[in-house]
């Protein structure tokens, strides 16, 4: 995913452990910056315009990550809390491990997919914002081990893209296009200039002058 919009984040640690693989799924911006302050109001600068005041130092902190390997159950030392009733039928046995193929995705936002969450980012781009939906769709195809379908949504999306283009690339366009529109012009006073000659001939050849 190019771009994500990840509200309510919070900045996550992952601590090594024996056995399990870790991988970073998300990583804010360098510029971003973490924060106690419950008054998420933007502060107004000399001119009117929104200021956010940075607390601490700007890094890069991580959002999202995924474990990978054999978790332990809690109860595996401790066994399993017993029953409520008698009458509840009780478990076969105790599962202390998972499989080897257990996966545990952890993202530091319970609200990034919450309803006013994306309405208020519709709202600040003026369009359509489906990423956080896309990236929930992604992880519940890649947790159930089904690439195919992930593979084909993919080229649903992005069967026909244009590929990315330079700033310079798009200057070029711009100048291209303006430079067409003069042609174009042009051509036309040309032709309306040749048209007028032509007829101003043809007049006064039918007078014998």
């Amino acid at each position: 995913m190019p771009q994500l919009t990840f509200g309510w984040a919070v900045p996550m640690e992952v601590q090594p452990v024996a056995g399990l693989r870790s991988t970073t799924l998300l990583r804010s911006t360098g510029q971003a910056w973490a924060s106690a302050n419950r008054d998420i109001l933007p502060q107004q600068d000399g001119q009117g315009g929104p200021q956010f005041p940075v607390e601490g130092v700007r890094d890069s902190f991580v959002l999202g990550a995924v474990l990978e390997g054999r978790f332990t159950s809690a109860f595996a030392a401790r066994g399993a809390p017993p029953l409520e009733t008698d009458n509840e039928p009780g478990a076969r046995g105790l599962i202390k491990q998972s499989a080897e193929s257990a996966r545990l995705v952890v993202f530091s936002s319970n609200d990034f997919m919450d309803d006013q969450m994306l309405n208020a980012m519709v709202a600040a781009a003026g369009t359509q914002y489906l990423s956080p939906l896309a990236l929930f769709m992604n992880t519940l195809e890649w947790s159930l081990q089904d690439a195919s379908l992930l593979a084909i949504r993919n080229r649903a999306h992005f069967n026909r893209t244009l590929p990315p283009m330079s700033r310079e690339a798009q200057q070029w366009i711009e100048y291209l296009n303006y430079a067409c529109a003069v042609a174009w012009l042009l051509t036309l006073a040309a032709v309306h200039r040749l048209r007028t000659l032509l007829r101003r001939r043809a007049y006064r050849r039918r007078l014998g002058l």
